[in-house]
């Protein structure tokens, strides 16, 4: 991780070319100390995709001031020089929910963070089920609650629920979706798979779930 100062918070993080998350710390404090190695572990897995720096609020005053920190820990998340998001502190009700971030109609696969939409949100994993829910980080209104069967099974790609509202046109949704731990090729197979189908009728019926028209 990168030690911020006010001498290098220009180069580090505003010209960083991806997004980069702060944390506010204080060597005096347990739940900061508590908190390092989970951050140092996703530096070292996600280092290349999300820059992970650390600003000691003790040593560095005029940056803590700068970003109006007002307790540690403090983790801010940055994007072209802008916050994107803040979250303070940490408490028993965070544990098993993970904060996450969904990109949405992406040109380049390798450019995500230039998506059409962005959605920051919470994931929490239980015996049968993930359950997920979003907002629009330009759109408030715009909610999304996704639902994951069986996440437990270890699938390369999984099939899900999303229901929520959306504004172009203004009104209720919802829609499969498929989560896969790569990319997929956008060819003819992929694109029938997404289509509301036969199955997917049957499996309503199998479940108990009734389309309302």
């Amino acid at each position: 991780m990168t030690d911020l100062t006010m001498e290098n918070y220009r180069s580090e993080v505003e010209h960083a070319g991806r997004p980069v998350l702060i944390d506010f710390y204080a060597d005096r404090c347990g739940p900061c100390r508590a908190f390092a190695p989970t951050l140092e572990a996703l530096d070292a897995d996600y280092g290349a995709e999300c820059k992970f720096c650390r600003v000691d609020v003790d040593a560095e005053e005029t940056l803590t001031r700068k970003f109006d920190i007002l307790s540690v820990p403090t983790l801010v998340l940055m994007q072209n020089g802008e916050v994107q998001q803040r979250i303070r502190g940490f408490s028993q009700a965070d544990v098993g929910q993970y904060r996450m971030a969904l990109y949405m109609n992406c040109s380049e696969f390798d450019h995500y963070q230039q998506a059409e939409n962005i959605y920051w949100g919470t994931m929490q994993h239980f015996d049968s089920m993930t359950l997920i829910t979003l907002k629009h980080q330009n759109n408030p209104m715009e909610r999304a609650s996704l639902q994951v069967l069986a996440s437990f099974l270890d699938a390369d790609t999984r099939w899900g629920l999303w229901n929520g509202v959306s504004s172009r046109p203004l009104m209720p949704v919802a829609l499969k979706f498929l989560l896969s731990k790569r990319p997929l090729p956008e060819n003819a197979t992929l694109l029938h798979e997404l289509k509301f189908s036969k199955e997917d009728i049957r499996r309503m019926k199998y479940y108990n779930m009734f389309s309302v028209v």
